[in-house]
């Protein structure tokens, strides 16, 4: 078995013949003389020739230029505090934290009023979406992460625009105290808690429902930009009594989120929060009271 064999054209010659001098190549080639090998292999092939040294040495690699590597870059510096932003969250904290003391006397009506109902729980607890996600941090804690199933990871391939919180508000179905309290748009006062944390402020867009998200992004070409801020606990959609209960409507209040978008200043806050006072005072929202049944009782005829 010669692999140094260059060029291999065989003569037409018989088949017969070939194999006799290849089983007389291999007679000689048991007995190990390679020179006889050699002569033997040149009858059978003409054209083989034995390589030169020069090429059985191995050819060095063909110089190739280093490959120039781009310099490093440091990273960018850091952003600048935004002293209005701070000024606006510190102002926004300090009314939460105002109004949640006048509003202690509702807590404590709405305690009294489940205790006597048997309810222990006076809040409704919903995820909202608030802030652009793309603003904080996109994963959650290895720790933080919730059992991975069919239902989570739908979710993860929504795009929400906006990340999740869980806001809270007022139970309706307690009493005449709890009915109240809705009727007045006081249901939403846990939202000061959001507040505290920074994840609301008492004057933008409203935090919507996830289904809300899914279901209206297409139908207006800016509706991610209203997630650009921080939701608010009310705004200028929320006071103008447009209802979002058909298409046409979501428009028009999106409309209002996008305008305090680009106009959204301490001047459009103080007067939003002076027309919500007056929206809470002057209209009363309708609320159905919900159906009581009665051990005993039977449909009327």
């Amino acid at each position: 078995r010669h692999e140094r064999i260059l060029t291999w054209e065989l003569a037409g010659e018989d088949e017969c013949v070939l194999r006799e001098q290849v089983a007389r190549m291999v007679k000689v080639a048991e007995g190990g003389d390679p020179t006889e090998v050699k002569q033997h292999l040149h009858g059978i092939v003409p054209e083989y020739r034995e390589p030169t040294p020069e090429e059985l040495r191995l050819q060095p690699a063909p110089i190739t230029p280093d490959v120039q590597l781009p310099a490093a870059s440091m990273p960018p510096p850091p952003k600048p505090i935004d002293l209005g932003e701070r000024t606006r969250q510190s102002f926004d904290g300090a009314i939460a934290g105002t109004l949640l003391v006048l509003a202690s006397p509702i807590w404590a009506a709405m305690v009294l009023e489940g205790r006597v109902r048997g309810q222990r729980d006076i809040l409704v607890r919903e995820v909202r979406i608030g802030r652009s996600r793309r603003r904080g941090q996109r994963r959650l804690p290895r720790n933080a992460q919730a059992e991975i199933d069919r239902r989570s990871l739908e979710r993860r391939t929504q795009d929400l625009l906006g990340e999740r919180i869980t806001c809270a508000r007022f139970r309706s179905d307690l009493g005449p105290v709890s009915r109240f309290v809705a009727q007045r748009r006081l249901d939403k006062l846990p939202w000061l808690f959001n507040i505290l944390r920074g994840e609301m402020a008492l004057v933008g867009p409203k935090p919507e429902k996830e289904s809300l998200v899914l279901r209206w992004h297409h139908l207006v070409p800016d509706y991610s930009r209203r997630f650009t801020v921080l939701p608010g606990m009310t705004g200028l959609a929320q006071v103008s009594g447009i209802s979002d209960n058909d298409a046409d409507g979501v428009v028009r209040r999106v409309h209002y989120d996008l305008f305090y978008v680009e106009h959204r200043s301490l001047v459009l806050d103080l007067r939003t929060l002076f027309r919500t006072f007056a929206v809470v005072l002057r209209r009363p929202r309708l609320v159905e009271a919900p159906m009581v049944r009665t051990e005993g009782a039977r449909p009327a005829a």
